[in-house]
């Protein structure tokens, strides 16, 4: 191409990026409706305006459905939350059992000597009964309870935290989901607009005007867009399936798009008020704290179980001698001869300092996680909003001058399809670069309230 039909190309093409950032401030809505961009046509015999291409591209038209009906299913038929209720109600029962003394026992005995006295042992032998009871006088069914609820406690922190990361992995499902029925929207107007072109290559090919090679040239550029058109429509297969899976519920299906849109970012508050939340409000970490405390309540339950009490036996007796009615008394006290703790205390508070160290290993975790997300979204932002304003993908008018020149014989097969598949990628790239914000953006949340694996 000779340097006078680039600087003409390079000069239309910069005509149009000058209006861009107007194109591209108010984004419309995302889904169905007057705004939703759709589908353009293949134009008709004798048409000679090609399909209209937005700069901001959208999800075709279609039915809509908010996020929280998503997230609601979820909440209601997901088997991990039902699991966790469960586990919920059995730390509960267990916090109960630790805190219950041990049941009393009942005896009974029967004795008949080998020889008798008759005038002091009864020829029918003596029965005996007694009742015993431990008395946990050291308290440690107390201490034993405690602990039990401290880990109830854990594990309702646990199941909130769960319903949490569910939450971000439903939201990131939606979010794929747009994103990939964007992608399908932008290569079937790439297939569209190629199309159109392709008649007027067809033309001149006919005429005589262009060699063969152009024909064959743009017959492999709709291909090719038709294949990657065919793979964006089974992305959009595989994200509704990764949907139904983060939803978790057996009856749920997915009708239509959720009602979100890619192109909305969100500047964080401050990175060490978002830390302080995080310590604060984080179920997980919760959870930590509550087993460490459950942890330091074990070693005095550890303590008082090595003397934690005595038994305490009544009993009666009959028949020693005739008509003879005995009743006893006695008690049982452990002897700190062969245990006095030396195992079992020292075991509870290494497990003690273990969960102590677990929490502040967490909490460390936490604040690196989210002062790295937090960096992360300020940048996939900026990334964002730069390639939006650049203009890049706002080159409306960049296929039509093409397709001008082409018609007059100054511009070339090949810079006619780079023309359409430049617009393509760039459009491409934008909703590639508005997903991985919204991505970013969800990795903060967990690292903020839910935790987790990112």
């Amino acid at each position: 191409m000779t340097t006078n039909v680039r600087n003409l190309l390079i000069l239309l093409i910069a005509s149009t990026v000058v209006a861009a950032p107007l194109a591209v401030a108010a984004p419309q809505p995302v889904g169905g409706g007057p705004n939703a961009s759709t589908a353009a046509p293949v134009p008709g015999k004798g048409s000679n305006q090609p399909p209209s291409v937005t700069a901001f591209p959208r999800p075709g038209e279609g039915p809509i459905f908010p996020v929280t009906e998503a997230l609601e299913a979820m909440r209601s038929g997901h088997p991990q939350l039902s699991a966790a209720r469960a586990d919920i109600r059995a730390a509960a029962a267990d916090a109960v059992a630790a805190g219950l003394w041990s049941n009393p026992q009942l005896d009974a005995s029967y004795l008949r000597a080998v020889t008798t006295n008759p005038s002091v042992d009864s020829a029918l032998g003596f029965a005996a009964a007694g009742y015993t009871q431990f008395l946990e006088t050291a308290g440690a069914p107390k201490a034993r309870r405690e602990a039990a609820q401290w880990i109830h406690d854990a594990v309702q922190s646990d199941s909130q935290a769960l319903e949490r990361q569910l939450s971000v992995a439903v939201q990131r499902a939606c979010q794929h989901l747009v994103a990939a029925a964007t992608r399908v929207e932008v290569h079937r107007q790439s297939v569209n607009r190629l199309q159109f072109a392709d008649g007027v290559v067809g033309a001149r090919v006919r005429d005589g005007a262009a060699p063969q090679f152009d024909g064959s040239r743009m017959t492999i550029a709709i291909a090719l867009a038709r294949s990657m058109l065919g793979e964006a429509e089974a992305d959009v297969i595989a994200a509704k399936g990764e949907l139904r899976i983060a939803v978790g519920n057996p009856d749920y299906q997915v009708h239509g798009l959720p009602a979100l849109d890619l192109y909305l970012s969100e500047t964080p508050v401050a990175a060490e008020r978002l830390v302080e939340e995080t310590h604060s409000n984080r179920p997980d970490l919760q959870a930590a704290r509550q087993r460490e405390h459950a942890a330091q309540t074990q070693v005095s339950v550890a303590k008082k179980s090595i003397l934690p009490g005595f038994g305490l036996r009544g009993g009666v007796q009959y028949g020693n001698s005739s008509g003879e009615l005995d009743f006893t008394v006695g008690i049982t006290v452990p002897l700190l001869v062969n245990d006095h703790g030396q195992g079992t205390i020292a075991a509870a508070v290494a497990r003690s300092e273990s969960a102590h160290e677990q929490m502040r290993s967490l909490d460390v975790q936490a604040e690196q996680r989210v002062r790295a997300a937090w960096d992360e979204v300020q940048r996939r932002n900026d990334a964002f909003a730069k390639f939006r304003d650049s203009g890049a993908t706002s080159a409306q008018n960049m296929g039509d001058q093409a397709m001008a020149g082409y018609r007059g014989g100054k511009v070339s097969v090949l810079e006619l399809v780079d023309a359409f598949t430049a617009k393509r990628d760039a459009q491409l790239r934008l909703v590639d670069l508005a997903e991985s914000m919204q991505d970013a953006a969800l990795r903060l949340r967990q690292a903020v309230q839910a935790g987790g694996s990112n």
